[in-house]
């Protein structure tokens, strides 16, 4: 079968376009891709991170897929069904297919879209080899697992979950020949030259309770690929397609110190010269661990810090210390290029009065970069659940028509706390100004200054603390598939 697999985000073009933001490849489809291919499919995927909406458009329409699969966020659900609304548009007998972190959560109520054909909840790669089998030879569905879809009287059908794949050594790398590499950048922050960048994952799961965070999807057990594998998929992407710079996208890449000890003595002992950043939690910092990851060539890490106040800390189950944050942050600077930490306004038992001690205590810890975010009750977390709960969101118009849009902490989708969304909005854009449009963190970044690289990522920054303070959320975030 011809497949389509896509991925949509949620940016406008102007605002993605500015490199403000990371643009990686889609390494979900790229594993899914592999499976595909190896099993005879013809597949394409396309990644609006670098086609326009007439690109992929042309795109789909020249390759007339049998399947189109959407990888679907809660922030980008909209856009998807709005391109699903297309495809069946262009031939309604092509098969649309939704899964990602938006359909595991929200099945039943993706499926309800009258666009959306069959959803595939969980891991997606050996659920979409076998659904496109039976899809090949015109059987049912029925019995495939992973799947929900939609009988010939419009009845859902769910077949269960499928088992999480266990052996993570097992599985194909992504297919990168699939992916525009060169087309791909860091951020101000995950970017330190010129060369290729790529992202990597080297485990799935995690074992934390982070109130805010959506991570089930794979399970809270930690399945670790070996050192070894992931090191032969790094060489693979600097021989044949010149990587020179990797982001580890685990949500947590030092949770096992000997392994990442394990990947560092690999990558030393393989001789590959490459760049690296990756992120940690800062019960995990330790002297010995930040000496090996800087020998092996990290330079950048990102910390979620989200609070000055051990009591939000603790209410969002984050199960660290405000000690422990400022210890991570310092021992972090002293190893490390970059240091970025995350905030978090707006968690329940957050206060206006916390929140501006929270901005104080960032330009006290002072990390290289800081970001600042409103809290998202996304799918799948705790604050999710609180909020339906809560009846704060409808969980039908969140899931079935994208009614409900994410913005990923940059707008105010429901108060949760007792901080008004007009003061949320206000202390985002002065946190930014607070800490950026300070004379020491200035003079300190142009000490900094080793490259012409070095001075264009630092305009590409001012220009996102620029845009945060003086353009809208909305507009910035309107959907760019619609007219």
């Amino acid at each position: 079968m011809k497949i389509a697999l896509c991925s949509v985000y949620y940016y406008t073009n102007a605002w993605n376009k500015s490199g403000t933001y990371a643009t990686s490849s889609p390494l979900g489809l790229g594993y899914i891709a592999s499976y595909l291919i190896k099993n005879g499919h013809d597949v394409k995927i396309l990644d609006d991170n670098v086609l326009s909406i007439n690109q992929l458009k042309s795109e789909i329409s020249c390759f007339n897929p049998d399947i189109v699969g959407f990888t679907t966020y809660t922030v980008s659900a909209k856009n998807s069904f709005l391109i699903a609304e297309w495809v069946k548009e262009l031939n309604p007998n092509i098969k649309v297919v939704l899964g990602g972190p938006h359909a595991t959560y929200l099945p039943a109520e993706t499926l309800a879209h009258g666009c959306v054909d069959i959803v595939v909840s969980g891991e997606g790669e050996e659920t979409m080899v076998e659904l496109s089998e039976k899809l090949t030879k015109g059987e049912s569905l029925r019995g495939v697992k992973g799947v929900l879809y939609k009988d010939e009287k419009g009845h859902i059908i769910d077949n269960g979950p499928r088992p999480l794949i266990k052996d993570l050594d097992s599985m194909l790398f992504p297919a990168h020949e699939l992916f525009a590499i060169d087309k791909y950048r860091g951020s101000v922050f995950r970017k330190f030259s010129n060369n290729s960048l790529s992202s990597i994952i080297t485990s799935r799961g995690c074992p934390h309770r982070c109130t805010f965070c959506s991570h089930k999807m794979f399970g809270s057990k930690v399945r670790f690929r070996s050192a070894e594998n992931v090191i032969d998929e790094m060489q693979l992407l600097f021989e044949n397609f010149k990587v020179k710079e990797f982001y580890f996208l685990d949500d947590t890449f030092t949770l096992n110190k000997k392994r990442v000890m394990d990947i560092c003595d690999l990558l030393l002992k393989r001789g590959l010269n490459i760049d690296w950043s990756c992120n940690l939690r800062v019960n995990n910092a330790s002297e010995e661990l930040f000496l090996k990851m800087k020998e092996a060539g990290c330079k950048g890490v990102l910390i979620g810090a989200e609070s000055a106040s051990q009591e939000v800390l603790d209410l969002m189950k984050k199960d660290i210390t405000v000690g422990q944050i400022v210890h991570a942050v310092a021992l972090a600077k002293k190893y490390f290029e970059n240091v970025l930490c995350s905030f978090i306004f707006g968690m329940p038992g957050d206060t206006l009065e916390g929140a501006y001690k929270t901005i104080e205590f960032a330009k006290k810890i002072d990390p290289d970069y800081a970001d600042f975010f409103i809290a998202t009750p996304l799918p799948g977390s705790e604050l999710y659940d609180q909020a339906v709960e809560r009846k704060l969101i409808d969980k039908k118009k969140m899931g079935g028509s994208g009614e409900v849009v994410m913005t990923y902490g940059m707008e105010v989708v429901v108060e949760m706390s007792g901080i008004k969304k007009e003061d949320l909005i206000m202390l985002v854009k002065k946190a930014h100004s607070k800490f950026y449009f300070r004379l020491s963190y200035i003079l300190k970044r142009l000490s900094k200054i080793r490259s012409t690289i070095t001075i264009y990522h630092y305009i590409l920054g001012v220009r996102k603390v620029i845009r945060s303070q003086f353009v809208s959320d909305k507009n910035l975030f309107k959907s760019k598939y619609q007219s």
